[in-house]
């Protein structure tokens, strides 16, 4: 401990450093440049950080995990993935596993709908590096850090083969500690999905995991996790029964976003079974229906629930009049731009096994 007096001059002085530091920010914001910016910003933090050590009476010097806490504020707090990148150009040989899978999650995160900046970021030798680094250091992720990085890597369709062993392994090691939450299996699944990537031995044992931790997932977790399965054309045998129950608890498909619905018709159309899910289609039927989310579905996403009631051979479950509607929003979205061929032909198809005839 120190003393009060020593304790005034020191919390003085920081005061002051503070204040300096908000100043200089303040005055160089017109013209100063982004890495000075990148500093000055942890130096406030580390300031933050003193003032938050000394206020308690202690004296704590800046540890390891002190700067790790200041990276991940300010990796958290960058407004784009050129800020993050240029955090990880200066501090990326002190980074640890945890400040690599934020820096991933930040840059993905950060172009996740912009698909001609993405282009641009994967030629970016940065980025490159960060990769090498997450290679490096995978066998230290945590739980959430691995899921955090496969859904970097589908975010930015990203996968570089150098990757694949030491993150499936990573993934392996963890389903060995079983501490992977629910939330992180769907993450993971729906992440081989889109990075087309099917490790069987290990979605077998996710699919095994995951009924322990169903009554934890939301109705997000359940499609995405659904949605990859059926993707990956891998069959959850064991699962299914389970997820069928999760869906239909009370609340749970009421409150189920336009492509939920669409992700989990699709997925039980691949992985279930004629007769398997009829209270669960009859379910999902009322939640497309006019009244609930059936206007922001879009003319695919229809297309595929009729497909699926007709290979599951559920017509009956449709309440009366629903069918129709869902025909006639696909008419009107089809004047104004055609289906793709792929589309209209699977609606040909549906409506062949569903009413004998394809006219429509």
């Amino acid at each position: 401990r120190i003393s009060s007096e020593a304790f005034r001059v020191r919390m003085a002085a920081v005061a002051i450093l503070l204040h300096v530091c908000s100043v200089l920010s303040w005055r160089a914001q017109a013209f100063r440049s982004p890495k000075h910016a990148t500093h000055l910003s942890l130096l406030q933090a580390r300031v933050s950080l003193l003032t938050g050590a000394t206020s308690a009476g202690r004296c704590v010097p800046l540890l390891q995990e002190n700067k790790e806490a200041i990276f991940n504020t300010q990796l958290f707090r960058a407004d784009d993935s050129e800020a993050v990148l240029r955090i990880v150009d200066d501090h990326l040989d002190e980074f640890k596993a945890r400040e690599i899978a934020t820096a991933l999650h930040r840059v993905a995160a950060r172009n996740k709908y912009k698909r001609a900046r993405r282009d641009v970021l994967l030629r970016d030798a940065r980025l490159e590096r960060l990769v090498d680094a997450a290679k490096e250091q995978a066998a230290q992720f945590s739980a959430h850090c691995v899921a955090d990085v496969l859904w970097s890597m589908a975010t930015l369709n990203h996968f570089p083969s150098r990757m694949l062993v030491p993150v499936l392994t990573s993934v392996n090691s963890h389903l060995d500690l079983q501490d992977f939450k629910g939330h992180h299996l769907s993450t993971i699944v729906w992440a081989f999905a889109k990075l087309n990537t099917k490790p069987v031995r290990l979605l077998e044992r996710i699919e095994e995991q995951t009924v322990a931790k169903l009554e934890y997932m939301n109705m997000q977790n359940c499609a995405n996790l659904m949605w990859g399965f059926a993707k990956l054309n891998y069959q959850p045998i064991v699962l299914l029964p389970h997820m069928m129950d999760a869906l239909l608890k009370p609340g749970m498909l009421d409150a189920a976003k336009h492509v939920e619905v669409a992700d989990i018709g699709y997925s039980l159309g691949v992985i279930a079974q004629p007769g398997e899910c009829s209270d669960l289609l009859r379910a999902l039927a009322q939640r497309a229906a006019p009244d609930t989310t059936l206007r922001w579905l879009s003319s695919r996403q229809i297309c595929m629930l009729i497909d699926t009631f007709a290979q599951l051979e559920a017509t009956e479950e449709l309440p009366e009049g629903l069918l129709d509607a869902w025909i006639c929003i696909v008419k009107i979205a089809h004047a104004e731009t055609p289906l793709m061929a792929r589309d209209g032909a699977k609606l040909e198809r549906s409506l062949e096994r569903l009413r004998g005839g394809a006219a429509w």
